[in-house]
């Protein structure tokens, strides 16, 4: 607007320069003509006089138009481009305020979500703690959310906001967006209906992580808005052609509503209704404005239904490519709409179980204690040789010494040298091996940023476990000979047989029972939405929890169906009954011990 103003204010500026001399010649003609015949007898070339007298007044009018136009227009465009610049400034400014703020938000929120995850790792923690480690995680993961929003936000303003468009499974989409929203429930009277169309395809192309990210601000208005009564999200799908679908979500509530004029305001940045009646509830108001900037980029419309002391309906139309036509089916989308989904899912991050590389080593850079406890104890599940520095001198220093290690995981922003830096120093001392950035900054959210300076890769704060085994594997475990592993192997069998198996056997057997008796009923799941590799973990995890628990049988029927499914093939149905009926008799006998 500022700019527009200046635009038009330079254009009028123009216009009367042009005007000025115009007018001033017909009036100096005129005044001319009039004088002319008062003086006519004392000049002899009437010519002349008209000339003279016109330069006289052109040169006069000029001078008065200059001033005035001076005064009136030239001296407010100076100010306004003055204001022009100091608003751009100011931008810039936010903008680095915000990248500054992603480091010092994040950091401390990272840390305690590793430390929390870490305790929630123990399968021999009491209840209580599990339940209180548990409120902190959650807890934690709110405040990265709306730290989160805020970095969204900036990204969308400088234009630096991108889609990632892949295939993704719609069974997915909708268990991620279950289950982060069933501990609600937990809170609130609500009951929480999901209606699913049967005909939507298996796979879809798109983004799946933007369209989680504005489903999950649509329901948590809803859950955060509504008291008591219902929350209710509807996936449905219209066929647009033969390669594409629209995706239709629905999230309807029976919360307080909005009136016809806040609706009008409902875009708008750091909005929020209600706040007097309802100053407790968390949120920064950003989240129907990223929700509409996001249906934006994706071509996505959005229709808002409310009425207040009724209720919100919001429904977002979505564009989507077809990659696999076939459709769910009725018995998957009456599974997902009665929350049967892979209960793995909501615990996933606790429960996985990480690769053994105890021939692997590890140094980890970074400035806050905090999270060097976090990434350390998140390494030591590996059973690698770890090696910790607190700023970019100390990982120089022992990269002079001439230690080598398989991966330097190297945090980006640190005071005095950041990660940046001292990867460049090592590299010009010809350091070769890989270097990971271990960062909290989200406003530097792509690979290839890392890449182009010098990095083999990145991973984000807080860790998640199943990622950082995919590194370890890629940069580790496959770059080992087969002796190598393969005395590993050995090495780990001795360090089981070592420990007392009676002990961990009892305290194992019960969480076992409790976490896993679900897992054939997830392993049909997974195999139904034809999600082979999902499957397979599932009876990869269950055959080593059964070797640990030391129910032998059950261990060799998950091992038969883990080597049918690693070789992208479907187990018979007499193996998956047969697991199915062993798992149901382990199960049976350590809930009721003789």
């Amino acid at each position: 607007m500022l700019f527009k103003r200046a635009g038009n204010i330079a254009l009028r500026a123009r216009m009367l320069y042009i005007c000025i001399p115009i007018v001033t010649i017909i009036i100096s003609f005129i005044t001319g003509g009039y004088v002319f015949r008062s003086i006519y007898n004392d000049f002899a070339n009437r010519y002349i006089l008209i000339f003279v007298i016109s330069v006289m007044l052109i040169l006069i009018t000029v001078l008065i138009g200059y001033i005035i136009l001076r005064n009136a227009v030239l001296t407010p465009l100076q100010k306004l481009s003055k204001s022009a610049i100091i608003a751009e400034e100011s931008n810039k400014a936010k903008s680095q305020f915000l990248a500054k703020m992603s480091h010092e938000l994040r950091a401390p929120i990272a840390a305690v979500l590793g430390i929390s995850e870490i305790q929630l790792q123990n399968t021999n923690l009491p209840i209580a703690l599990e339940e209180s480690f548990a409120q902190i995680h959650n807890s934690a993961t709110m405040l990265l959310n709306i730290t989160n929003d805020l970095l969204d936000l900036s990204k969308i303003e400088a234009g630096k906001m991108s889609l990632t468009v892949e295939d993704y499974k719609t069974t997915n989409l909708i268990n991620d967006i279950t289950n982060i929203h069933l501990s609600y429930l937990d809170n609130k009277d609500i009951k929480f209906t999901m209606i699913i169309d049967e005909n939507l395809p298996m796979t879809l192309i798109g983004d799946m992580l933007r369209i989680k990210q504005i489903v999950i601000n649509l329901l948590s208005n809803a859950f955060k808005y509504t008291d008591s009564g219902s929350v209710e999200i509807s996936v449905n799908c219209k066929k647009i052609d033969s390669q594409s679908i629209m995706l239709i979500i629905t999230v309807s509530d029976t919360g307080f509503g909005m009136s016809a004029e806040q609706l009008t305001t409902l875009r708008n940045e750091y909005t929020r209704f209600h706040e007097k009646e309802h100053h407790l509830i968390e949120g920064t108001g950003l989240g129907m404005s990223i929700v509409y900037n996001l249906t934006e980029m994706m071509d996505a419309q959005i229709e808002i239904e409310s009425d207040v002391g009724v209720g919100t309906k919001i429904a977002i139309h979505i564009p989507q490519k077809i990659n696999d036509a076939e459709v769910i089916g009725p018995e998957t989308a009456m599974r997902l709409q009665r929350f049967e989904t892979d209960s793995r899912a909501a615990s996933k991050r606790f429960t996985f179980t990480p690769e053994q590389m105890p021939y692997g080593k590890v140094l980890i850079v970074d400035d806050t204690p905090a999270n060097l406890y976090a990434a350390k104890h998140s390494l030591g599940f590996f059973g690698l040789e770890i090696e910790t520095c607190e700023n970019g001198h100390q990982a120089i220093d022992k990269v002079e010494k001439g230690k080598i290690y398989d991966i330097i995981f190297m945090d980006h922003m640190m005071p005095g040298i950041n990660g940046i830096e001292t990867l460049r120093n090592i590299r010009n001392k010809g350091y070769t091996g890989t270097v990971i950035a271990l960062t909290a900054n989200a406003m530097i959210s792509q690979a290839e940023e890392y890449i182009q300076n010098g990095f083999d890769g990145f991973i984000s704060k807080p860790i998640q476990t199943k990622q950082l085994n995919d590194l370890l594997i890629e940069y580790i475990k496959e770059k080992q000979s087969p002796e190598t592993l393969k005395a590993a192997q050995a090495v780990n069998a001795e360090k089981i047989e070592d420990k007392a198996l009676d002990e961990i056997t009892r305290t194992l057997r019960p969480d076992f029972a409790k976490k896993y008796k679900n897992s054939v009923n997830n392993l049909n799941f997974a195999l139904q939405t034809k999600d082979i590799d999902n499957a397979h973990l599932i009876a990869h995890t269950l055959k080593g929890l059964a070797m640990l628990i030391e129910e032998d049988q059950l261990a060799s029927l998950s091992s038969d169906v883990e080597r049918v499914l690693a070789k992208k093939e479907i187990p018979s149905q007499d193996q998956l009954a047969a697991l199915e009926n062993e798992l149901i008799y382990v199960i049976k006998t350590i809930e009721t011990p003789l």
